[in-house]
């Protein structure tokens, strides 16, 4: 959650992007599970548009860049 605008992060070996916003977790989570929004409480999502593409695996390394 630490990071801001405007950082770039790359994932796996191809994959770039950048950090657009941070939000908060929308009234309309509790329409997939009653209770979902005050459960994630707390917990921010970010917002990010991809720069360039790739293929993204579990266990790929994300660096800061």
């Amino acid at each position: 959650m630490d990071l801001g605008r405007g950082q770039r992060i790359k994932v796996g070996d191809q994959a770039v992007f950048e950090i657009t916003k941070t939000c908060n977790p929308c009234s309309r989570m509790d329409e997939i599970q009653n209770g979902l929004q005050s459960q994630l409480a707390g917990r921010r999502g970010i917002l990010a548009k991809a720069l360039h593409g790739g293929v993204i695996r579990v266990g790929d390394t994300i660096m800061l860049l």
